[in-house]
């Protein structure tokens, strides 16, 4: 017996626990849960960070979206198998590419190396990474600070790189072309 959890940081309560029995007649083992997406920058990446031993494949909404261990196009079958055994205690991420804002179905099967095989691990999370997209243009005498133009984002500065930063007086619009300073200057 073991558990299995997919869930988001943090954890819900009751934590989601999916009781599995090991046997050499059970290959392949079959997760689903919803996922929720936040609405996020254009620039976001949605990844699926896990622990898995031996093999996997992520589907979101019935597509096919991840592969850890598993050999490439071939239609998955329920008796496949890992064409290896994982190396224990590997943690890998794989974007989730075309994944947007809004309610989700992620599913995941998770395949044995063997038939002989004694264990079986599955752990993930899911991610939203949103890349850095702050531009610092130099030109003489002047710089233009750039980012997306997003409502959401607010351009903040620091005389410090540890801060503390505080928002740009009257919240410019990108890009914008800040005064000369007398000093150093850090903008997020």
């Amino acid at each position: 017996e073991g558990a299995a959890v997919i869930a988001t940081i943090p954890f819900p309560t009751p934590l989601i626990r999916t009781p599995w029995t090991i046997g050499a007649a059970q290959l392949t083992y079959y997760l689903r849960t919803t996922l929720i997406v936040p609405a996020a920058p254009a620039s976001a990446i949605i990844v699926l960070r896990h622990a898995t031993d031996d093999g996997m494949v992520a589907y979101v909404n019935g597509v096919e979206k991840a592969r850890y261990n598993m050999t490439g196009a071939q239609p998955i079958l329920h008796d496949l198998l890992a064409p290896v055994a994982s190396a224990e205690g590997v943690v890998a991420c794989a974007a989730l590419p075309g994944v947007s804002a809004g309610t989700h179905t992620l599913a995941v099967e998770v395949h044995q190396s063997s038939t002989t095989s004694s264990d079986v691990v599955f752990g993930a999370e899911v991610l939203q990474v949103i890349p850095p997209s702050l531009q610092i243009q130099h030109n003489t005498g002047t710089a233009t600070v750039s980012w997306p133009n997003d409502p959401s984002w607010a351009l903040v500065q620091s005389t410090g790189v540890a801060g503390p930063y505080t928002a740009v007086a009257n919240n410019p619009a990108s890009p914008y072309t800040p005064p000369v300073p007398t000093g150093n200057v850090f903008y997020q």
